[in-house]
């Protein structure tokens, strides 16, 4: 449940409107910098932080300044090790370490890099509608499956690198 809430809770704090964006777009790759801020809890209320079983265990806002890329993340996994995965709306990939205080509550993300998703060709998609990710699986052997909407489908990102493939997935047109 507590994996769940994090989840949650970085979701929303991922898709706030950043303090400043750079001047223009900058492609995805590991020399982004990510910063992940602490979002404060209203301390003036106590018990804020409890909604029946559910309990803060904080939110980060994250930004970099080395790309507008990084919002619209649409699916977030947590592991139980802390390893962050989450895909977004412009194709890119988001991998990252959750940090937690001595008190167990979020304080930030560490080691978090971003890379854009590729298409079967092993290229970056042109279009948003080629590169617009919904959802996310991680399997134990480290494949990776990614769902598209817009142009639907689910690729299969193998663990031992190389260009993703078609998943199978049912015909729903």
């Amino acid at each position: 449940m507590r994996r769940l809430a994090l989840g949650l809770l970085l979701a929303l704090a991922a898709c706030a409107e950043p303090p400043s964006l750079p001047r223009s777009p900058v492609a995805a790759g590991p020399d982004i910098a990510v910063r992940a801020q602490p979002v404060p809890l209203d301390e003036s209320d106590p018990g804020r932080d409890r909604i029946g079983r559910f309990a803060w265990a904080g939110g980060v806002w994250l930004t970099s300044s080395d790309t507008s890329r990084l919002h619209g993340l649409s699916d977030i996994k947590v592991d139980p090790k802390g390893a962050l995965i989450a895909e977004s709306d412009e194709g890119d990939l988001l991998r990252a370490r959750v940090t937690l205080g001595p008190d167990g509550k979020l304080t930030g993300l560490a080691g978090a890099r971003m890379t854009a998703l590729t298409g079967e060709d092993g290229k970056p998609p042109q279009t948003k509608a080629e590169a617009d990710s919904e959802g996310i699986a991680l399997f134990p052997n480290g494949d990776l499956l990614v769902s598209f909407e817009e142009h639907d489908r689910i690729l299969l990102y193998p663990a031992r690198g190389g260009p993703p493939h078609a998943a199978p997935s049912p015909d729903v047109r």
